[in-house]
């Protein structure tokens, strides 16, 4: 059991450098050299570089090493499309089963959002804008979205370390209004604006991409 616990706290570790950026996307990732900067053995270290690899977050080549994943544009693109199909589902049953605190909740959370913009903050901006989405998909009490939203959303905030993504500072002035669209049409119940809603703002992501046509 303390041996789980190991590997599920050296996950835990390594994927929050992943999704903040400290592991960039096309680095190598040396086991021996992470095992210890997080004070742990190797074995909990490549356990869970295994369950990263599973997950799509690194990659594993033979005779080459353990690499961060670089996406390629197909692949963001089908991560995007996954996005809106998982996310305007929950979006609508939100419409149904939201509360005035989930409202409130979402609020909240979009004044971090602004207040990441206003301190020209990318990286909380980026975490803050994952953490929306993930709510959405708690909001709609499907335990099975919840899962599948918040494991792409992990991918997505990952994804936008990528050098061939432009300046986050492109996108944020629509996002924020975006957002307060999502939390406007979910006040309304209106199913159909509300999953329209969604669905504008996550393909928002591809146009920061700058080789993207």
């Amino acid at each position: 059991m303390k041996h789980l616990g190991l590997k599920a706290k050296a996950y835990q570790l390594i994927k929050d450098r992943l999704l903040k950026g400290e592991i960039k996307p096309g680095e190598r990732i040396r086991e021996d050299l992470l095992a210890e900067s997080i004070s742990m053995s190797r074995t909990p270290v490549r356990e869970a570089i295994n369950q990263l690899s599973a997950e799509g977050f690194v990659i594993q080549v033979p005779r080459k090493g353990v690499f961060a994943k670089e996406f390629t544009l197909e692949e963001l693109a089908d991560i995007v499309d996954v996005r809106i199909i998982l996310e305007t589902y929950a979006i609508r049953r939100c419409c149904d089963s939201a509360t005035e605190a989930d409202i409130k909740e979402l609020e909240g959370i979009l004044s971090k959002i602004i207040e990441a913009v206003d301190k020209d903050d990318p990286g909380r901006f980026g975490m803050y804008d994952g953490i929306f989405h993930k709510q959405i998909g708690s909001i709609s009490e499907n335990k099975q979205a919840i899962s599948f939203i918040n494991h792409v959303e992990d991918l997505s905030v990952y994804s936008r370390k990528m050098e061939i993504f432009s300046d986050y500072r492109y996108i944020v002035a629509t996002s924020i209004d975006q957002h307060q669209e999502i939390i406007d049409a979910l006040k309304s119940k209106n199913k159909e604006r509300a999953a329209n809603a969604v669905e504008i703002n996550i393909r928002e992501a591809l146009k920061r991409l700058n080789s993207y046509v």
